[in-house]
């Protein structure tokens, strides 16, 4: 069906246009690879048909299937490949839009499972996908107001309060939730900024001690391996697309040499540079 008045749609102040749109519709070809990333966003998939391998930071593979929904790791670098051609709906967006008075995430913290993961999954109970059918009729329309995008996304919340567990809404929706931890929240914002220590530190406006002691409480870790790690996305992405010959992507990637970035892949991936390219 088409649009009436397009024109005048167009040029509304809250028309998004295709690519900035919070839901996107992509059909994909078998073998077909791409890369993405929740650095700023959340971000969920909704998978109509096919399936796909994910490959994180961690170098943890998923395979995921057709009529499951994902719940993507915040701050996390990703990469696609599509094992069979595939048919998807990503939900990407900065900031929930709930106005269901009774789904509280501060509520469902108390559902949390003890251990977390990067991914994680549900089946799409029929409702859900009488939903996306209803997203694809807007998107295949031009339907991009804000405004509808804003309303869609509260009605996805109303979906999953109504047919699925706190268990099952919490353990889905834990990048939300665990949004509140202040801490997590300005080293997000900080680090890409940073290379150092001292200058993670004073970004986050504390002393070196004060910010160890709250890598230990929050991540049992030191400051400097965390910042080693955040490293690892960017490190892994450019060896798996770049042509560039490995001692080129040691000087962009900021190593001081090709010897460097080997010993950096080995320590934190277990591979060298080459292993990695050639693992594509």
């Amino acid at each position: 069906m088409e649009l009436l008045y397009l024109e005048e749609h167009t040029h509304c102040a809250n028309y998004t246009f295709e690519g900035q749109a919070l839901f996107k519709h992509f059909k994909l070809k078998s073998g077909e690879e791409f890369g993405f990333g929740t650095k700023a966003e959340y971000m969920f998939v909704f998978m109509l048909r096919g399936a796909l391998k994910l490959t994180c930071f961690h170098d943890e593979e998923y395979i995921v299937k057709e009529n499951e929904m994902l719940s993507l790791g915040y701050g996390i670098d990703f990469i696609g490949k599509c094992l069979a051609d595939t048919e998807l709906i990503l939900l990407v967006f900065d900031k929930p839009q709930v106005r269901c008075d009774e789904f509280s995430f501060i509520k469902l913290k108390k559902y949390l499972p003890p251990e977390d993961t990067v991914v994680r999954r549900l089946q799409m109970v029929s409702p859900i996908v009488e939903f996306l059918n209803n997203i694809i009729f807007y998107i295949n329309s031009k339907m991009y107001c804000r405004h509808l995008q804003d309303i869609k996304q509260s009605e996805w919340f109303f979906l999953m309060r109504a047919f699925y567990t706190k268990e099952e809404n919490a353990m889905f929706f834990a990048p939300l939730i665990e949004e509140k931890n202040n801490f997590t929240l300005l080293l997000k914002e900080k680090a890409p900024q940073v290379g150092t220590v001292q200058e993670l530190a004073e970004a986050c406006n504390m002393t070196t001690k004060t910010l160890t002691r709250n890598f230990k409480k929050y991540f049992d870790t030191t400051p400097k391996k965390w910042l080693q790690l955040q490293r690892k996305p960017a490190v892994r992405l450019s060896l798996l697309q770049s042509k560039d010959k490995i001692k080129i992507l040691s000087n962009q990637l900021g190593f001081s040499s090709g010897s460097h970035l080997n010993l950096y892949c080995r320590k934190y991936m277990d591979k060298s540079p080459r292993e990695i390219k050639d693992s594509r």
